[in-house]
């Protein structure tokens, strides 16, 4: 009769078989990094599954010594055209980095075959080429930029096309207009959801006469010319009543609001005048939006048209 193997034995075999897969010298099959696999299957994955800068240069220098993978080639960057991103026009300096190393495992050989790796020769690119590059990492610490293996085309009039389509079906664009078409719904259930129950504007002006302009639902409307100690005079208050008509017309008009940004403004003018237009809802939400110089759109531009011309045929008291 066979005797019953032992519970020790079965286990500790068990362990070394355990060992020899995980540290084996060689792997049964290299791996691959994320990114290598997504361009495997479509080379525009490195733009279109990427937000990093996409930049029209030209190589005008490489370093002189010999490159490696673990030393890669300094190349001096001649930036012509921005596709994506937020770098600048003018000269970049940048390194050509080396593809993968496919050493996927841990303990023994790995630390020679990663030496083996990075002895290996690098081409470096020939200087005076133009080419279509992906930046692939923020710059090392001597301000110097990756550019990413897998994002390295020549600049043809062919692949300029190819690479804006690619920047124009990327998750950055997606999600960009994905959180547009999430604030533009969020905009219109404010305005679904509000009755509007007071409409203001206030004109500040540098120089002129400030005041502010007030219309109730109930009828009351109130006109407030601003005081200035530098011309040494007084706030001045004046009332009046608007009829349901005229307020019901601003209340339809001014729905706008909630589909604008919060304000607009001109960067290039410092003074002049900014009026600001808010509603304000029954449940007490407010919606304001500053336009600084006339910086806004047509449709702000006609609520404050509109807000000026109901207080023209108001008699004020």
């Amino acid at each position: 009769m066979r005797p019953y193997p032992n519970p020790k034995v079965l286990i500790s075999n068990f362990i070394l078989f355990v060992s020899l897969l995980i540290f084996s010298e060689k792997p049964t099959q290299a791996g691959m990094d994320y990114m290598q696999y997504l361009v495997s299957r479509d080379s525009a994955a490195v733009i279109t599954q990427t937000c990093d800068d996409v930049i029209v240069a030209k190589i005008e220098r490489v370093s002189s010594h010999f490159s490696t993978n673990g030393n890669p080639p300094i190349l001096e960057l001649s930036v012509e055209r921005i596709l994506r991103g937020t770098l600048k026009i003018g000269q970049l300096t940048a390194i050509w980095s080396p593809g993968p190393h496919d050493i996927d495992w841990v303990g023994q050989g790995s630390g020679e075959a990663l030496e083996k790796w990075g002895r290996q020769a690098l081409l470096s690119p020939p200087v005076d080429k133009t080419m279509i590059l992906v930046m692939g990492s923020a710059p090392d610490i001597n301000k110097r930029f990756l550019i990413s293996p897998y994002g390295r085309f020549d600049f043809d009039s062919e692949n300029l096309k190819w690479a804006i389509k690619a920047i124009g079906k990327s998750i950055c664009v997606r999600g960009k207009q994905r959180k547009i078409k999430e604030k533009q719904a969020k905009k219109e259930a404010s305005s679904k959801n509000c009755l509007i129950s007071e409409v203001r504007l206030e004109s500040q002006s540098f120089g002129g006469d400030s005041y502010q302009l007030i219309f109730n639902r109930d009828g009351t409307s109130r006109y407030k010319i601003f005081g200035t100690a530098r011309h040494g005079t007084k706030d001045r208050i004046f009332v009046g009543a608007v009829n349901q008509k005229d307020f019901k017309y601003l209340t339809d008009l001014s729905k706008d609001i909630f589909k604008m940004e919060d304000g607009y403004k001109d960067p290039s003018l410092a003074d002049g005048t900014t009026v600001t237009t808010s509603v304000i809802c029954k449940n007490g939400k407010i919606k304001s939006v500053y336009n600084s110089n006339h910086a806004g759109p047509d449709e702000l531009r006609e609520i404050e048209k509109a807000i000026h011309a109901v207080k023209e045929k108001i008699v004020w008291k």
